[in-house]
C-alpha cells in the first residue's frame, strides 16, 4: 500500500518515480560534457585534465562524476541543497529531488547545478572543468581524489590520466602572467622570515608547459613570475615545498600554486596508483613463484621407481669400476709359446 501510495505522489507531481528522478538528477550531470563554453577566459578557476586523443567525450564524463563525488566531500549537500536521502518519506525525497531538478534547469540547463562547466580549451586530449563556486578549491578536490586512489590502490579512472587544478588564469604574455602568479603568492604561500637561514627557508619551483602556442617561451615567463615570487622563499627544483605550475595553451596562461606535487605523481592519477603500497604489494604477490599442485599417489609410485632404478644403475656402474682389471697378458704369452712348439 505505501509503495502505491509514493508511486501515485511522483505520478500526481511529475509522472516519474524517486529512482527515476535521481537518475535524471545524474543526467543532468553528464551533460556538462555537451554543453561547453569556447576558450577559458581570464579569471577563472577549475582543473585540466589529460586524455588520449580523441576520448574527450568519454573524459569529460569520466573526470565529472569523480570531481563531484569528492567535491561533495568537500562540501557536504552540495548537489542536493541539504537535504537527506535517509529521512523521511519516499514522497519527501522525490519532491527534494523535483525541486533540484528545477532549480538546475533555472541555473542553465547542462550546466551541472552552477558548480561545474566545460571549456574548450583548443587541444586535443585536453580538457577544462571549470568551477564556478568561489568556496570550493580544486586543488583540495584533487588531493581528495588522489588521496583516495594511493589509500585504495584503485585508479577509478580509464580515460583520464592528469587532473592539473587551475587557481587563476589570464592572457598568455609574461607580463601578465607575473602580476597574477604575483597575486596568487600572497594569497596561497604563507609569509617567510627573510633572514632565516638557508635550511629554514620554504622552497618552490616553477614548472613551465606550452601547447598549440610557438609564442611562448620558457625563460621569458620564468624569469619574471620568479621575480615576484615573496622574498624568503628559495628555489629547490628537487624537492620543493610548493609547485607553481604554468600551462599555457593557445591564448591562455593558467596558473596553480600546489603542495605535494612530486609526491603525488605530479597529479598524473595513474601514476598514483601504481605507487599506492596496496598496488606495489600486489605486484609483489604476482611476481612470486606459484606453488606446484600437490601430486597424486600414483605419481609418487612413479617417482620413488624412477628413482630406485637410476639409484641401483648407478651403483651397478659403480661396482665396475671399482673391479680391479685383470693382466691377460701372461695367458697371451703362454698361448703363442705353445702354437710355437708346435
Amino acid at each position: 500500500m505505501g509503495e502505491t501510495e509514493n508511486r501515485s505522489i511522483g505520478d500526481k507531481s511529475s509522472g516519474l518515480t524517486y529512482t527515476q528522478i535521481k537518475a535524471k538528477r545524474q543526467r543532468y550531470m553528464r551533460k556538462v560534457a555537451t554543453s561547453k563554453d569556447k576558450g577559458i577566459k581570464s579569471r577563472q578557476r577549475g582543473v585540466l585534465v589529460t586524455c588520449g586523443t580523441r576520448q574527450e567525450s568519454q573524459c569529460i564524463k569520466e573526470s565529472l562524476l569523480l570531481l563531484s563525488e569528492f567535491a561533495e566531500k568537500l562540501i557536504p549537500g552540495l548537489f542536493d541543497d541539504g537535504s537527506k536521502d535517509d529521512e523521511g518519506s519516499t514522497a519527501d525525497k522525490t519532491k527534494n529531488l523535483e525541486d533540484e531538478l528545477g532549480k538546475l534547469r533555472d541555473q542553465g540547463k547542462g550546466q551541472g547545478g552552477a558548480v561545474f562547466s566545460r571549456s574548450d580549451v583548443g587541444v586535443h586530449g585536453t580538457i577544462f572543468i571549470k568551477f564556478e563556486r568561489d568556496d570550493l578549491d580544486p586543488a583540495k578536490v584533487v588531493t581528495e581524489l588522489l588521496d583516495d586512489v594511493r589509500e585504495t590502490g584503485l585508479s577509478r579512472s580509464r580515460y583520464a590520466v592528469r587532473f592539473i587544478p587551475v587557481h587563476d588564469s589570464c592572457y598568455a604574455k609574461p607580463a601578465e602572467a607575473a602580476a597574477m602568479c604575483e597575486k596568487l603568492a600572497k594569497e596561497k604561500l604563507p609569509p617567510a622570515k627573510e633572514d632565516a637561514e638557508d635550511s629554514e627557508k620554504p622552497t618552490f619551483a616553477i614548472v613551465f608547459r606550452k601547447s598549440n602556442s610557438s609564442m611562448a617561451h620558457r625563460e621569458d615567463y620564468i624569469k619574471q613570475v620568479a621575480d615576484v615570487m615573496p622574498k624568503g622563499y628559495k628555489v629547490n627544483l628537487k624537492n620543493p615545498d610548493w609547485v607553481l605550475v604554468l600551462e599555457v595553451m593557445k591564448a591562455t596562461c593558467c596558473a596553480a600554486l600546489l603542495k605535494r606535487y612530486y609526491e603525488l605523481g605530479k597529479f598524473n592519477i595513474q601514476t598514483v596508483c601504481e605507487r599506492s603500497p596496496k598496488a606495489a604489494k600486489a605486484a609483489e604477490v604476482d611476481k612470486q613463484p606459484q606453488a606446484q599442485p600437490p601430486q597424486s599417489t600414483t605419481d609418487v609410485e612413479k617417482t620413488q621407481v624412477g628413482a630406485a632404478q637410476s639409484t641401483e644403475a648407478s651403483e651397478k656402474v659403480e661396482n665396475d669400476e671399482d673391479k680391479p682389471e685383470v693382466d691377460n697378458s701372461e695367458k697371451v704369452g703362454e698361448k703363442q709359446e705353445n702354437a710355437a712348439e708346435e
